[in-house]
């Protein structure tokens, strides 16, 4: 499906699409790269979560979490967000609070608590050496785990202007490479199993 069918379902919805549609709204008007990259992380994400047997309603969440993953960047300093270099240190700090804001504000979206879980688990890692919460394993909720690593391949595979993209076929191997320390493995097995280059 393409990034504008889906914003077109999105915002053609019933009320919770409405409510999605708005918050990606303010992510389009922050940073049209980061709206972009989170329609592709849901283009990735469903079909993981249709290959591990999600629900309908789960795939849903999955869904809903992987638009909004990001949305915390719309409160980071545009010096940041939009810097074309590499980020220092402690500009880096600043950009981990994403997962934190993004989830503050769909936190308090009523019904929404289970994406809120997603959105705030999605740069965690496997060993535990992730953030913000450095949560490991199974206690890293299932979304946050296949959107770790449907944001990582996209961010790969995505040019930016201080460095060049990942061939698809290359950053599948290095996801590969990564199961088990960054990466749930069923869960790189599911992604390897529905991206096709």
């Amino acid at each position: 499906m393409s990034p504008e069918l889906l914003l077109e379902q999105t915002i053609s919805g019933g009320m919770r699409e409405g409510i999605v549609g708005a918050l990606l709204g303010v992510l389009e008007r922050t940073d049209n790269f980061t709206l972009r990259h989170s329609y592709r992380v849901a283009q990735l994400a469903v079909p993981m979560g249709v290959t591990l047997h999600l629900s309908e309603d789960d795939l849903e969440t999955l869904r809903v979490a992987a638009l909004l993953h990001d949305l915390g960047k719309a409160f980071i300093p545009a010096q940041i967000l939009l810097k074309q270099g590499l980020l220092t240190e402690e500009e880096f700090a600043v950009m981990r609070k994403h997962a934190e804001y993004g989830c503050a504000v769909v936190g308090r979206v009523p019904g929404f608590s289970d994406v809120c879980d997603i959105v705030i688990s999605h740069h965690e890692r496997y060993d535990g050496a992730g953030y913000p919460h450095g949560m490991a394993g199974t206690a890293i909720p299932l979304g946050g785990r296949i959107l770790a690593v449907a944001d990582s391949f996209d961010a790969m595979v995505t040019p930016r202007a201080y460095r060049p993209c990942t061939q698809p076929d290359m950053a599948a191997v290095e996801v590969a490479q990564c199961a088990g320390s960054q990466f749930d493995p069923i869960v790189v097995e599911a992604f390897l199993a529905t991206t096709h280059f």
